[in-house]
């Protein structure tokens, strides 16, 4: 079975949940399976922290950055980081990284996290991770559209009309059957 498609754009699914849910864990193994196959899978991660390094004190890109540019990017012939401290939110910087990423044109694009941003946007897909229903109910009362279902993490029982519970295999043959139609 092949799985080179052409599409108007890639499938993009976001992984929701609390801290410490698993997204992560989702996210490997989603990302693994598939370029497995032969698929290029991009990510997006939420970070928690205002202020995160990617480089370290004393590089140059460290000490560009303490000199006072607004934006660094570090490249080299495998890689690129941007520094940029003039992006005004979250919401600014996702929507910038999600046409960067739409432009190395991926089969599918995988976000861990970024709730409020991703939660009425009506080309992502959501899947919701829960330990428990109070979780699940948090994002049932944000996510606006395009749930796939939700992955439980814990011992509790759900009965919700039209919400599919998941496990991380039907979740990669979700994906798999959509990179086929």
């Amino acid at each position: 079975m092949s799985y080179d498609v052409i599409r108007m754009r890639p499938i993009i699914i976001a992984i929701l949940g609390h801290k410490d849910s698993g997204k992560t864990k989702i996210i490997e193994f989603l990302t693994q399976e598939l370029t497995m196959r032969g698929l290029k899978v991009v990510t997006i991660k939420h970070i928690a922290h205002d202020y995160f390094e990617v480089n370290a004190e004393g590089k140059d890109t460290w000490r560009h950055k303490r000199a006072g540019a607004k934006i660094v990017i570090g490249i080299s012939e495998k890689r690129m980081a941007i520094i940029d401290d003039i992006i005004k939110s979250s919401e600014e910087a996702f929507n910038y990284a999600l046409e960067y990423l739409m432009s190395k044109n991926p089969d599918v694009i995988l976000i861990e996290g970024f709730s409020k941003i991703v939660s009425s946007h009506p080309d992502i897909r959501k899947v919701v991770i829960a330990r428990d229903l109070r979780e699940v109910q948090y994002y049932l009362n944000i996510i606006k559209e395009r749930l796939i279902g939700v992955i439980k993490r814990g011992n509790f029982e759900l009965k919700a009309p039209g919400i599919k519970v998941l496990t991380e295999k039907d979740l990669l043959h979700f994906v798999l059957d959509l990179l086929e139609d």
